[in-house]
């Protein structure tokens, strides 16, 4: 080691393998101040970013991160996010910052928009409604309790009334019924399976082509 008589020395260090080594320099007989100091030795001369932060290597001008650490220099930490993010986002300096469509400290809660918000009756997951007790539809609007006997399970409930299924009737959907539409036009009849059987020259589903 030469002292430049500025306060700085320059020396030459021959490490016997690639890797990381905590480096003593004497001055004579006294160990300079700021020892010891960290020292990387690389087999190539690619240049990465920051150096990786010291938390990765640097092949072909790329850093490869060391376990718990990301980002292209490195200096992000991973290694301590709550379940790992769940896989729905990234974990930056121990914080999940969740990708959209998620949300929460680990990023579990899906916030994929769901019809109506789901009326505020029941839960968005993976873009659809699971309706709290007592609803029902694609946007938990249909209050079962509204609507008398709760349609029977032969039709839905809308604001408090029952809109019957084809084959249905009935305020409460409980009168079972032949389903042709409009009645075959007047040009068929209606079968015993709620299908019109349509007179010569005439067909479509309700006989009217």
């Amino acid at each position: 080691v030469s002292d430049k008589g500025d306060g700085t020395y320059v020396g030459t260090f021959v490490a016997p393998a690639a890797g990381r080594y905590w480096l003593k320099v004497y001055y004579g007989n006294v160990l300079l101040q700021g020892m010891p100091v960290s020292v990387l030795s690389r087999t190539s001369f690619d240049t990465c970013p920051n150096g990786c932060s010291d938390r990765g290597e640097c092949k072909d001008n790329v850093c490869s991160c060391y376990s718990g650490y990301m980002g292209a220099d490195c200096s992000i930490e991973t290694a301590n996010c709550a379940d790992n993010c769940m896989g729905n986002g990234a974990c930056m300096n121990n914080t999940c910052y969740c990708y959209p469509g998620f949300s929460g400290p680990s990023c579990e809660e899906s916030t994929t928009v769901c019809p109506n918000d789901c009326s505020k009756h029941g839960a968005c997951h993976n873009a659809a409604c699971i309706c709290d007790s007592g609803y029902t539809g694609v946007d938990c609007s249909d209050n079962l309790a509204t609507c008398v006997d709760g349609c029977m399970g032969n039709g839905e409930c809308v604001d408090g009334s029952c809109l019957c299924y084809p084959g249905y009737k009935g305020v409460n959907c409980a009168e079972k019924t032949k389903f042709c539409p409009k009645a075959c036009s007047g040009k068929g009849t209606c079968t015993r399976g709620g299908m019109c059987s349509c007179f010569s020259g005439w067909t479509g589903l309700d006989c009217a082509i």
